[in-house]
């Protein structure tokens, strides 16, 4: 029997808006997010502009600590997961947890974290590397974090689907995001 999915609700951080209407609207005036890398120093490179998020607050989406230990990659995610939710009206009772999953495409990530780890080991050896460089800097850790924050059951699906790659979930669990 095939599964069909439903998509109840949008979330996007994007260059071109930090929601689904701000990136509409981009789209529909022809706006490019292309700008100045600013995020940093890129005096050495050729390429000097790139796709960053302009103006987004992460503290709407997770606290002070862990935008400190989170790839930005993996706050955006819990942000556009946390959107879509909204968007589609869907909390999650103890009826649905177990029958909730957590699904959110990704092809890489972690790419800050691993070039910050990499730095200090060549500044400072193997032992300068994080304890924590690993979680943070893999795809993985996102739907288990959206899982748990939204209550999710632990035994229901949560895995990262790579992009382009079509998602696949248990067929007793919704994926949410």
């Amino acid at each position: 029997m095939k599964r069909r999915v439903v998509i109840t609700g949008l979330g996007a951080a994007t260059p071109l808006g930090n929601s689904i209407s701000e990136t509409w609207e981009g789209i529909c005036r022809g706006k490019s997010g292309i700008a100045g890398i600013t995020k940093f120093d890129c005096t050495l490179f050729e390429t000097r502009i790139a796709g960053e998020l302009k103006g987004f607050d992460p503290t709407r989406y997770v606290n002070r600590k862990e935008v400190r230990r989170l790839d930005d990659f993996i706050i955006y995610a819990l942000a556009a997961s946390e959107m879509a939710l909204a968007d589609a009206g869907l909390t999650i009772g103890a009826a649905e947890a177990e029958r909730t999953g957590v699904i959110i495409g990704s092809a890489i990530g972690g790419l800050a974290t691993m070039e910050k780890e990499k730095e200090a080991i060549s500044l400072g050896g193997p032992r300068k590397m994080s304890p924590f460089a690993i979680p943070p800097a893999t795809c993985r850790s996102v739907p288990g974090r959206k899982g748990r924050s939204t209550a999710a059951s632990p035994r229901a699906p949560r895995a990262p689907a790579p992009s382009g790659t079509p998602a696949e979930s248990s067929p007793e669990a919704t994926p949410i995001a």
